[in-house]
């Protein structure tokens, strides 16, 4: 006999009476309404029923006390998230305002928002009186006040304690005090005020020109050299404190060869764009009993031997001074807006200053700059003198240092090679001892085809060496080769 037929796949099982779904509201209420020709599904209601109030909602039982639905997956259901992020997506779409009462998106939060008060300024009578508190919270107000004032009453009378003193031991204007306890107030204001009057009140005092004021700050202020009409300080330059110790510790660590070249750029271009500052290589404390100066440094005790041009010079000599050099044009074309030198330092002075006290038996020795070192013409002192000249000159005439901040191209700590632009000049540094940089390529921003200025030239020590400047293989590109301790500036 054959087999009895299969049930067919496609056909679905019918639930069990005690699983079925139930029908939904809606349905039914849809089902109810009388049905529009031509629409597929008979779900659509007419126009006169549409127009019609949406009648009750049958009434059911809260969902705490309703039993979980059979076939309707919970809350946290993979299903149900993805059904919700799919409802938020709709409603955040620009220019798709969710159906009132449905969507969960950012729209329809937003118009659950309160309104905002009512503004203070309508009349009196639009505003509603405000409501009276209930006769117990009133009640309990009153006693709190009335515990609050005998507490008052019977607790001693402490006499009100002034201000506590501002601190002075924080640097005017410390960036990490700024705005707090510990910056001197009076300070301050004392600074605003003499800076005023010495820029804007200077002929009351006899003076032909505004006063130019630097301030030497640690902090950081950062309204040091804005004007007190905008709530600063009023200064019109601030200087580079931390330059002269970066040479001190790179001519006293480094290794001659291995500068680190990064960290010389980064603290010469670390200042504000909107802050005149004013570089500089040495500083008084370092001419000062108990320390070395840079020339001294760099050279040792040679400079009291080898400094005579008629007799023969030493490699710690010529290093030094031609580093001396190349030192001083760096600072001064990268370091800031302005250049300072202590005295006697700009030719090298070999000795320090010692004042008269009890520790040199109250001696004058030291206590005087010897000038007749850079006026003697058969001391190698003059050269170092000579080249400070022709730089600020320099400066003066190409005004570099009235230009905005240098734009560096090349930074090469193994060939010790600097490469960098400012005020439409290009400033070349081989800072390496022994070694030539030959076919070297750089990218700049123009043509430089004219030597302004080089620290190897022999009017002030040099030797006089061959520098190369020449075009590249493309556009933009120039080709190097300069000796060592070398530096020079091209327009």
């Amino acid at each position: 006999p054959a087999p009895p037929p299969r049930p067919s796949p496609r056909r679905r099982r019918a639930a069990p009476a005690a699983t079925a779904r139930r029908p939904r509201v809606r349905r039914a209420a849809a089902a109810a309404a009388p049905c529009a020709r031509g629409v597929r599904g008979g779900v659509a209601r007419s126009r006169a029923a549409s127009r019609a109030p949406p009648a009750a909602a049958p009434c059911t039982p809260p969902a705490a006390s309703r039993p979980p639905h059979p076939h309707r997956p919970p809350a946290c259901h993979p299903s149900r998230r993805r059904r919700r992020r799919r409802r938020r997506r709709r409603c955040r779409r620009p220019g798709r305002w969710p159906r009132p009462g449905r969507g969960s998106g950012w729209r329809s939060r937003a118009r659950a928002w309160p309104a905002p008060p009512a503004s203070s300024s309508a009349p009196a009578a639009a505003r509603p009186p405000p409501a009276a508190p209930p006769p117990a919270a009133a009640a309990t107000a009153a006693v709190a006040a009335a515990a609050a004032v005998a507490a008052a009453a019977a607790a001693p009378q402490r006499q009100q304690q002034p201000p506590a003193a501002l601190t002075r031991e924080v640097s005017v204007g410390s960036s990490r005090s700024s705005g707090s306890s510990d910056v001197d107030t009076d300070a301050q204001v004392y600074l605003m005020l003499a800076n005023f009057m010495l820029h804007e009140n200077f002929a009351d005092f006899g003076l032909p020109r505004p006063v130019l004021t630097i301030a030497e700050e640690c902090s950081g202020h950062s309204a040091l050299c804005l004007s007190p009409l905008n709530g600063g300080l009023g200064f019109d330059y601030r200087l580079a404190i931390g330059i002269p110790p970066l040479w001190v510790h790179i001519v006293s660590d480094a290794t001659p060869g291995h500068w680190p070249v990064r960290q010389i750029v980064a603290e010469l271009c670390k200042r504000r764009s909107t802050e005149p500052t004013v570089a500089y290589v040495e500083c008084h404390d370092q001419s000062l009993v108990g320390a070395q100066t840079l020339a001294f440094r760099l050279m040792g005790t040679d400079m009291y031997h080898f400094m005579s041009r008629l007799s023969s010079s030493t490699p710690r000599i010529e290093f030094g001074i031609a580093m001396l050099k190349v030192v001083r044009l760096l600072t001064s074309a990268l370091g800031g807006e302005g250049y300072l030198s202590f005295m006697g330092n700009e030719f090298g002075h070999p000795d320090w200053i010692d004042f008269p006290r009890e520790g040199n038996n109250f001696s004058f020795e030291k206590a005087r700059r010897r000038w007749d070192l850079v006026d003697d013409p058969l001391l190698r002192f003059r050269w170092l003198n000579d080249f400070d000249r022709a730089m600020h000159e320099a400066a003066e005439a190409f005004g570099w240092m009235h230009a905005p901040h240098g734009h560096v191209v090349c930074a090469d700590e193994e060939v010790q090679l600097l490469v960098f632009e400012r005020g439409g000049l290009l400033f070349v540094a081989n800072l390496h001892p022994t070694a030539t940089v030959q076919e070297y390529t750089v990218r700049l921003s123009a043509h430089y085809s004219n030597l302004v200025l080089s620290t190897d030239d022999a009017q002030w020590g040099g030797r006089s060496r061959t520098i190369c400047l020449r075009l590249g293989a493309k556009r933009g590109d120039f080709v190097l080769a300069v000796p060592p301790c070398c530096m020079f500036v091209a327009n």
